[in-house]
């Protein structure tokens, strides 16, 4: 079986978009988005660094039970590659691959992620491995851990730059599905990918985050 990858799955946003709840805390089949998310991982078993906001606790209790390390953003109102670089901190880049993962992507399936893996062993963990869906790109992104320390010990490099200034070293993993393209940043994609919205399965809704 092959060695675990370093997962930093980003979980600071603040679900501006979602009119009053927090997403991470919606739930697909019973089970809050955050943890649905990260058992994609653990349960592979794969080493997970869970990026959160200061002070966020109903989304660190939602994590109560699964091997993982939290990592806080101080600025959760930033973008994504401001979680990334906290991710990269808190991560000892040992293993032979960086995945950063977005927490809000509910049709991802364990088959989609060995896929993906698969692909980035093809290339003897030497290319960043992006997935796309027709021509739209997608999520997760595996980076050799070569790379990510390079992105790690330059504040100046975001992965989304460097991804952009060395194609060279980028590899498109063709998938067969929409999975990896589809999350949920609106009520509409909620409605569209989750269990329905409500008091009732979700405790946090009409909580500003």
């Amino acid at each position: 079986m092959p060695a675990p990858l370093e997962i930093i799955l980003l979980a600071a946003g603040q679900s501006r978009r979602m009119l009053g709840s927090d997403k991470r805390l919606l739930t697909i089949n019973g089970t809050p988005l955050l943890r649905h998310s990260a058992s994609l991982y653990t349960n592979a078993g794969h080493h997970l660094t869970v990026v959160v906001g200061p002070d966020d606790h109903s989304a660190q209790s939602t994590l109560t039970g699964l091997p993982h390390t939290i990592a806080i953003n101080p600025n959760p109102q930033t973008d994504h590659s401001t979680s990334a670089r906290v991710g990269l901190s808190a991560t000892p880049l040992t293993a032979r691959g960086i995945v950063i993962a977005l927490a809000d992507q509910p049709l991802l399936t364990p088959d989609d992620i060995s896929a993906l893996i698969a692909s980035f062993d093809q290339y003897q963990a030497t290319k960043i491995i992006i997935p796309f869906w027709q021509s739209q790109r997608g999520n997760p992104i595996i980076f050799p851990a070569s790379i990510a320390q390079i992105i790690r010990d330059n504040p100046a490099i975001t992965p989304r730059r460097y991804i952009d200034a060395r194609p060279d070293l980028c590899i498109e993993h063709l998938a067969t599905d929409p999975h990896f393209t589809r999350d949920v940043d609106t009520p509409q994609d909620a409605a569209a990918l989750l269990d329905p919205i409500s008091p009732t399965n979700n405790p946090h809704f009409g909580v500003n985050r």
